[in-house]
């Protein structure tokens, strides 16, 4: 499941527009900002890289029903390889297709636009996307890799609502994601690939099947130290409106594999990523050692340092807390026994540790509270009752 659930008392936690841009003659193509390398592109062979930067060039120069001739003639293989690398790397072509002659080698090639649509909707639909992606990213230009990361990411969450069902059309693409603001996972994926691409932060689109056993889209994103792995989609919960969840946003490679299983040969190697440095939990502090040898004073640690770096309502009420619990599963399963069975301690030693640091919250210690757990992410959901003290 999900989250697994864990109930104190009486409850049982239940689970389960866009600016637009001016109209450009249809002379003038809008510019492709820069973007880093691919990682698709990075894996290719020189010929295959070649053929590539041919197609990505004539891709975003829109240059649409003409014969383009290839600097070195190439294999199909190659072609194909290279165009469904370009697929791969770069969210804005959903929309592309290539053909190529028949026969063993090529020297030309020519882009066409997926049925049901056309160039100039095409071009238009690109402003829009560029539109939303400006309004999204604003502030975030020059922002620190990880950082901009999680911004990205929780920004991204606030604008795309997921659609449960939804088949075909945009709801797989950039465009649902970023301009019609709703979708299914291969939506969140390939809008998080896109904004972080255009802050310059290499990211990679990964497809397959998750361990609910239907198709899934992903992300690896490339940090200061390596690459690390996000899943937008699983991060919003449409039942907990006004909730950013964060447990898949910026995991390794051992965690995301848990229950993500990419498609055989999308890629001839994954994107490797075993750090957790700038795992979102640890950037911020909103977690615990599990070698720590006071568990209720750990979590009660990064509980406070979460509620402490969130605006408080003025009535009491329920708030969102989360924390990450790092290091072997096995020790990791008697912490959160001891989270199920000391949940009141818990929240005592949050408001003590509070107190002691002068920040004027006041948390209900008594009652009924809600929590819950993941156990793949070792991550823990506390919803206490609090309130900015007067």
């Amino acid at each position: 499941m999900r989250r697994m659930l864990a109930a104190v008392l009486a409850l049982l936690f239940l689970f389960a527009g866009c600016a637009r841009a001016a109209p450009l003659p249809e002379d003038e193509p809008p510019a492709a900002p820069a973007r880093p390398e691919g990682y698709a592109r990075s894996l290719l062979d020189g010929e295959e890289r070649a053929a590539y930067d041919e197609l990505c060039s004539a891709a975003e120069g829109w240059r649409v029903g003409e014969e383009i001739p290839l600097a070195s003639p190439a294999s199909a293989r190659t072609i194909q390889a290279a165009y469904d690398a370009l697929l791969l790397d770069r969210a804005e072509f959903y929309w592309l297709r290539c053909e190529i002659p028949a026969g063993e080698r090529a020297d030309r090639f020519t882009l066409a636009v997926e049925e049901g649509l056309t160039l100039p909707a095409v071009r238009e639909r690109q402003r829009q996307i560029d539109a939303a992606a400006d309004a999204l990213l604003d502030g975030m230009e020059g922002l620190p890799a990880p950082e901009a990361a999680v911004r990205a990411h929780d920004a991204l969450l606030r604008r795309v609502s997921y659609e449960e069902g939804a088949q075909g059309g945009d709801a797989g693409n950039l465009y649902g994601g970023l301009v019609r603001g709703g979708g299914v996972c291969g939506a969140y994926s390939r809008a998080y690939q896109y904004l972080m691409q255009r802050l310059g932060v290499p990211c990679a689109f990964l497809s397959g099947t998750s361990v609910r056993g239907i198709p899934h889209a992903w992300n690896a994103v490339k940090l200061e130290d390596g690459w690390y792995y996000v899943d937008a989609t699983w991060d919003d919960l449409p039942d907990e409106t006004g909730y950013l969840y964060h447990d898949y946003l910026l995991v390794t490679l051992e965690e995301i594999s848990l229950e993500h299983f990419p498609e055989p040969g999308q890629y001839r190697e994954l994107p490797p990523g075993d750090s957790d440095c700038y795992s979102y939990y640890r950037q911020f502090g909103y977690c615990a050692d599990l070698g720590d040898p006071d568990p209720v004073a750990a979590m009660a640690a990064g509980f406070a340092r979460r509620l402490a770096d969130q605006p408080l309502p003025a009535a009491r009420q329920p708030v969102f807390l989360e924390i990450k619990l790092f290091g072997e599963y096995e020790a990791f399963t008697r912490w959160r026994d001891i989270y199920h069975r000391d949940i009141f301690p818990l929240l005592r030693a949050v408001s003590a540790r509070l107190e002691e640091e002068n920040i004027p919250v006041e948390i209900d210690t008594t009652g009924y509270i809600e929590y819950n757990y993941n156990d793949n992410t070792q991550v823990l959901t506390l919803f206490p009752n609090a309130s900015a003290s007067v």
